[in-house]
């Protein structure tokens, strides 16, 4: 399973024996759609298929992605930069030493210290770029789990919605890493559900944008 899909099934795993009361009597597809045991009806979701199809995450995960490579871009910028200066400075030791010969003891010295400082700012240096390049990774896959935070929510609710309307006492995840290795199709409700949320999505005021900036907010707290 893709990196996504492992952190989006941690939380998924929280709904994967998601139940609810049901007060209202079977609704016209529910039949085709689940089973009924002695312990209530059942269905399931499949995780890989609605990461891939649930828009709202996947146009915002990509906003998210998009940052990402802007950053990283600016981060290999700087630094190709740092390295240019690495090699100038290379360059002049090297020169240094060739002509150490001519110069005087006094100011041999002086530019054995002037270097030595210089030396030292560089390895400072790179090792605040390097340390930047990793906080951007580790940034981003924190931002994807603030993001998976942010659509649990939307799915939980519209899960415990349908299981009222429809009679459906558990809502189980298939996929790694959760509890059922196997589904007969019948009680697969993953396109179905998938359809509702991107039709909950077009039909709402919601913008990927404001998903990005929401949890870019909640990452940095």
């Amino acid at each position: 399973m893709n990196f996504k899909a492992k952190l989006f099934g941690a939380f998924f795993l929280s709904i994967a024996l998601f139940a609810v009361s049901c007060k209202q009597a079977d609704q016209g597809s529910a039949t085709s759609t689940s089973t009924s045991t002695s312990g209530g009806k059942i269905v399931f979701i499949n995780l890989d298929s609605l990461l891939e199809n649930y828009d709202l995450y996947t146009e915002s995960r990509t906003l998210l992605e998009a940052e990402s490579r802007v950053a990283e871009s600016s981060i290999a910028s700087k630094l190709e930069t740092f390295q240019k200066r690495a090699y100038d400075f290379q360059r002049r030791v090297q020169e240094v030493q060739q002509s150490a010969n001519s110069l005087a003891p006094v100011q041999l010295q002086a530019l054995e210290k002037k270097f030595a400082v210089e030396q030292q700012k560089l390895a400072q240096e790179e090792q605040d770029l390097v340390a930047k390049r990793e906080n951007a990774a580790r940034g981003l896959e924190g931002k994807l789990v603030e993001l998976q935070k942010n659509l649990k929510n939307k799915i939980d609710t519209h899960l415990e919605k349908i299981s009222t309307e429809r009679g459906y006492d558990f809502v189980l995840i298939k996929g790694n890493n959760a509890g059922v290795l196997y589904g007969n199709k019948a009680m697969d409700i993953t396109e179905q559900t998938t359809k509702e949320l991107n039709d909950l999505y077009k039909n709402s005021n919601e913008k990927p944008e404001n998903i990005v900036n929401e949890v870019v907010k909640d990452s940095v707290q």
